[in-house]
This record gives structure tokens, C-alpha cells and sequence, in this order.
């Protein structure tokens, strides 16, 4: 099923190498054929067990606990440890298990959407290089790849996403139905990109102090690391998209 949901990107990363297309061209149609992926593996989970994927995951996610009742305890006093919660030693299987069942419902139900939009854009960005690098190196005519520092985004990119970020904002606030969901997947499909962006933008400022490329690699995974939980990058990159500090600071 991998091998069959892979055809889409390789046809995609294949076309845009044959025609040479300009690297943000070539990206966009990389990230085309890495959602065409996605959906070949969510229809093919569908298909085969008539459940979507959360769903078909979570039951059987179920069925092994309800046979592995000390690894189901063990959970179930892990959690109860991260969420502060009393760990009773001599809990029942059943009791166990409506502990952990729903901690894993809740943490899939997001986890899953947030990671496969991610996976669209920063997939295809690599789905991208990785090709384009191998065949440069086999003595192909590539298209020319921007520096790390210089990567940017369409024009108009910034505008469309916060407008979308926006009404999916107004539609959780709403209540409309499903619209948790799409708040969720479209922050994780801006939120990649804009994380991208958001590390070219520091490289951009720590080149002009740092000579080093791999000390400020350093710096730039460290601060990942240490602001992870706020998106410090992605919050980076939508200032850097709306304001273009970068594109103001050349025209100086």
C-alpha cells in the first residue's frame, strides 16, 4: 500500500525534474502528489476495514489491551502519573482501560490530522530536494535551489492562509460542526510551512553574526527545542511573510 500511495509524488517529482520547473514551482507540485499520497492511504484503510483511519487505529489499539491486561495497568498507572491523577495498583483491567482508552481517543483524534497535513508540505519539500540532489549530483540539469536564508513564500501566501486560519477560527467559535477539525488540520498545514520559513528568516539574521553554517544549525535546532511548545518559528515566519523584513532590509 506505501509503494502504491508513493506513485503520485514519484510521477510528481519526476515531472517537475524532466521540465526543470523553478523550486517553488517544483515544491508545490511535489507537496500535489504527497496529498494524493495521503488520500490513497486513507482510502485504502477505508476500504479495507470500512472505518476511517482514527477509527480503525482506536479499535484496534482496544482489541490489544483487552488481551494484554498488565500492559493495559501499566498504562493506565503511566497516565495517571502525567496527568497527576491517583494511581490505584490494584485497578480492575475494565477500570483500566476506560482510563486509557479515552487518553488515546483524544490524543489520536488530534494527533493524527495534525500530523498528515504537516506531513503534506514538509513531505513534499523533501520529496523534493532528496531527487533533485541525486540527480544534480548523476550530472542532470537542475533548476537552481535558493539558499536556506533566502527561502520564501509566495506574495499573496501570507494573506490566503490567515484568511483561511481565520474563518476556520470563527467557525470553532460558531460551533459549527467539524470545524475543531479544520482549525487543527489547517494550522498544522500553515503551521509547517510557516515553520520552514520561520527557520530561513533566524539563518537569515544568524549568518550576518555567525560565520559557522553548523553553529548555527546548532542555534536553530536548539531554540526549536527550547520554544517547542510555543511555535516560536511558526509565529516567526507569519511575521517575516507579513511584514518581509528580509526583502525590506535588501532594498535598503
Amino acid at each position: 500500500m506505501l509503494v502504491i500511495a508513493l506513485i503520485p509524488v514519484v510521477i510528481c517529482v519526476w515531472i517537475a525534474l524532466q521540465r526543470k520547473m523553478s523550486f517553488l514551482s517544483g515544491v508545490q507540485l511535489a507537496c500535489a502528489g504527497t496529498a494524493v499520497s495521503v488520500l490513497i492511504i486513507l482510502g485504502s484503510v477505508y476500504l479495507a476495514t470500512g472505518k476511517d483511519i482514527i477509527t480503525a487505529l482506536l479499535d484496534s489499539m482496544k482489541l490489544t489491551l483487552q488481551q494484554d491486561p498488565d500492559f493495559t495497568r501499566q498504562l493506565y498507572i503511566a497516565i495517571q502519573s502525567m496527568t497527576g491523577g491517583a494511581a490505584d495498583t490494584a485497578v480492575t483491567t475494565q477500570a483500566a482501560l476506560d482510563v486509557v482508552y479515552p487518553y488515546f481517543q483524544t490524543s489520536l483524534t488530534y494527533y493524527i490530522p495534525t500530523v498528515l497535513a504537516a506531513y503534506i508540505p514538509l513531505g513534499g519539500l523533501i520529496f523534493y530536494l532528496i531527487p533533485r540532489a541525486i540527480a544534480k549530483k548523476a550530472g542532470a540539469q537542475t533548476a537552481s535551489v535558493p539558499a536556506f536564508a533566502d527561502f520564501k513564500l509566495p506574495p499573496k501566501f501570507g494573506r490566503w492562509s490567515i484568511a483561511v486560519l481565520l474563518v476556520a477560527w470563527i467557525g470553532q467559535l460558531a460551533g459549527l460542526r467539524n470545524f475543531d477539525f479544520v482549525l487543527t488540520i489547517a494550522f498544522a498545514f500553515f503551521g509547517a510551512i510557516y515553520f520552514v520559513l520561520g527557520m530561513a528568516f533566524v539563518e537569515w539574521w544568524l549568518k550576518k553574526h555567525i560565520k559557522s553554517g553548523a553553529g548555527r544549525a546548532v542555534i536553530i535546532i536548539v531554540i526549536a527545542l527550547i520554544f517547542w511548545q510555543f511555535s516560536i518559528y511558526i509565529f516567526i515566519g507569519i511575521f517575516e511573510q507579513l511584514v518581509k523584513i528580509r526583502q525590506r532590509s535588501q532594498g535598503k
